[in-house]
């Protein structure tokens, strides 16, 4: 319940037994009238003097006063009921292209994502094991495969571990005929917490990555959900509970439900492309850096040895930079690679095929088929030329480096 003073706004959640005054963000300020918009779950204030003021989203303190504040802070994990969520179109509206300080706006919900609220109650944090390194902060020698051809990291001799990260929440996604459509971890704090959905579905083939993850070396490309009613499963220190979440395009936006599903389903398949090109263009770009490094080492050193092993670095970069330009540079820009009088590079090809259908709610044109046809076939025959290459050198290469008596990177 809320109650309207002359000096605030007070709140109870046990059925009038405690009183506490609302402090977050709103005045002392005299409070004349309330009303609930049930459909947002907004509470609308009218104040003296101070205009309206709203307070977004009250379920989760309706979940307080419905279970109680020691039930539910004592439970590993609660779900919140979710407001309908919007894909809110963002193109350009009518009216004035320049309005100035003449228009005040409230601050709005986020476009894009629909708010996943529950309380939690926040577990230890799993211990990982500490990775070895030497002296020198390198990994030691026998961590890293030497591995072939572009399969996502496979032999990556010189690449670093992750960082530890803390308690995590589980966020599963399920559509109406009971399917996961999409899960990620997202951090879990004491209290209440909010995770976001972006209104996207697993890529096939794509590691699962945590919110907010930073992989350099992934670029573009996501699988849109379709409008509809999802089940939410929220897991925290192995227990489990469920909400559900409604989803609506823009209202103000026209389409056609068969054309959703036939773009869902052509992004998804290019997606399945681009994790892979992606997987190519990270081996290669984390290759170089290993060679690059081997680069550094060799300064001011000097002997046959040296010298050989110091063209063949060079020799084996250039050939990786020819193949990196075919490729794309993962993490250096959607149009990395390639020159002004070479060939596309195949990321850019790809994400130029993602963002024209994306722009759209239509269903994809035969030319976009097509399009999506070939570049299947180019990657497929880069992946050869790939393979062939890191057969032909890469394995040479590393025991050169290892015949050397120094260990810039690791060769086992």
């Amino acid at each position: 319940m809320f109650y309207g003073t002359e000096h605030g706004l007070y709140i109870t959640i046990d059925g009038a037994k405690t009183w506490s005054k609302f402090n977050n963000g709103y005045p002392s300020v005299s409070t004349m009238d309330m009303v609930i918009q049930e459909r947002e779950s907004d509470l609308v204030i009218g104040t003296f003097g101070r205009s309206i003021w709203i307070l977004d989203d009250i379920n989760p303190l309706r979940v307080l006063a419905s279970k109680g504040q020691k039930e539910v802070m004592d439970a590993s994990v609660t779900a919140i009921p979710a407001v309908t969520a919007y894909q809110v179109s963002t193109r350009s509206a009518h009216g004035p292209a320049n309005p100035g300080n003449a228009t005040f706006e409230g601050e709005n919900r986020r476009n894009g994502i629909a708010s996943i609220k529950f309380f939690a109650k926040k577990p230890e944090a799993p211990q990982r094991p500490n990775r070895e390194a030497n002296a020198n902060g390198v990994p030691e020698r026998g961590q890293f495969a030497e591995g072939q051809g572009g399969r996502g990291g496979q032999g990556r001799p010189g690449a670093a571990g992750g960082r530890a990260r803390g308690p995590q929440a589980k966020i599963e996604i399920f559509n109406q005929a009971g399917e996961l459509i999409k899960d990620f971890e997202t951090p879990v704090e004491d209290g209440l917490n909010v995770a976001t959905w972006r209104f996207d579905e697993n890529i096939p083939g794509q590691e699962d990555e945590p919110q907010g993850g930073n992989n350099r070396f992934r670029f573009g490309g996501s699988v849109p959900a379709l409008p509809g009613t999802y089940k939410v499963k929220i897991t925290v220190g192995g227990e489990s509970d469920e909400t559900s979440l409604e989803y609506k395009m823009d209202p103000r936006e026209e389409y056609v439900m068969s054309n959703l599903i036939a773009r869902r389903d052509f992004l998804k398949d290019i997606s399945v492309i681009n994790n892979e090109v992606t997987k190519m263009s990270g081996k290669i770009s984390e290759d170089m850096e290993s060679v690059d490094k081997v680069i550094k080492a060799l300064e001011g050193k000097r002997g046959e040895e040296y010298n050989q092993l110091r063209t063949k670095s060079n020799d084996i970069k250039k050939e990786m930079e020819e193949l990196q330009g075919l490729i794309g540079r993962g993490g250096r820009g959607f149009f990395g690679g390639g020159s002004g009088d070479g060939p596309t590079p195949l990321q850019t090809e790809v994400f130029t095929l993602l963002r024209a259908v994306s722009g759209s709610y239509d269903a994809p044109v035969q030319a976009q088929k097509t399009s999506l046809k070939q570049i299947e076939d180019r990657r497929k025959e880069l992946q050869q030329k790939m393979d062939a290459w890191y057969a032909e050198n890469w394995s040479a290469y590393l025991s050169a480096v290892k015949d050397v008596s120094f260990a810039p990177i690791g060769t086992n």
